[in-house]
């Protein structure tokens, strides 16, 4: 999956969803997260 279309599948649900989420909370995917190390922010894979 790339960083697009991961980010156009969110953009589609929050539209069918008429609004978004205070917070969103990855899933640490490949596409997504770049590093992630526990009890730190993480590091988005989006430029």
């Amino acid at each position: 999956m790339t960083s697009q279309s991961w980010l156009m599948a969110h953009i589609h649900a929050f539209e069918c969803f008429n609004g978004v989420t205070e917070v969103l909370v990855s899933d640490n995917l490949k596409t997504g997260v770049n590093k992630a190390v526990r009890g730190t922010s993480i590091k988005l894979g989006i430029p």
